[in-house]
């Protein structure tokens, strides 16, 4: 049931999760992303869980119908670390935005139902701790293309540096005068 309410309510659960992302200062600089980013990979994991309380309370949990989701929702929660990350977001951030979508997914779902509670927030739990670690890999990535781009740098002002200075000792063995510019001359 909690599974077909938050299906149902599914626009609405994310419009209030915005709301309060928006409005929360834990979240600095939220206000000059555009709409689709705040709301970014957040109803398709949404959908997603709603549809695995659905299956877990048809099926009892059956293993192989359950995996489907768990790989997407996997998949969802990682990229959305990834993409926060991108945007410069904290991990205490990204901790604070779970929380948010927690809350305003309940909300939206349940109706005093403990044990529903217990299973989405459990779903939700695991979705931000991939979420996190998404981030980190990002961040990680992101440093490790840093680096490279830094020596990449660095050997090409060496090799600039040594093509001026071949082109000295050519020039000299030559004996090709350096022209001179401007204050130089002087």
């Amino acid at each position: 049931a909690a599974g077909r309410a938050l299906q149902g309510r599914l626009d609405a659960a994310v419009a209030v999760f915005v709301a309060r992302l928006l409005a929360d200062d834990a979240i600095p600089g939220i206000l000059e992303l555009p709409a689709a980013e705040v709301e970014d990979h957040v109803p398709a994991l949404l959908a997603d869980v709603a549809t695995s309380l659905i299956v877990l309370g048809e099926t009892g949990g059956e293993p192989e119908l359950m995996r489907d989701g768990s790989d997407l929702q996997r998949m969802l929660a990682e990229r959305h670390g990834a993409q926060r990350a991108r945007l410069g977001w904290s991990e205490r951030a990204l901790r604070r935005e779970f929380t948010l979508l927690r809350e305003a997914a309940a909300e939206a779902a349940l109706a005093g139902d403990d044990a529903a509670a217990g299973v989405l927030a459990r779903f939700l739990d695991r979705a931000c701790e991939i979420s996190v670690r998404g981030m980190r890999l990002a961040g990680t990535a992101a440093e490790r293309r840093g680096a490279e781009a830094d020596a990449l740098i660095a050997h090409t002002h060496r090799t600039i540096e040594h093509t001026r200075h071949t082109l000295r000792r050519v020039k000299k063995s030559v004996g090709v005068r350096p022209q001179l510019r401007g204050r130089d001359r002087e």
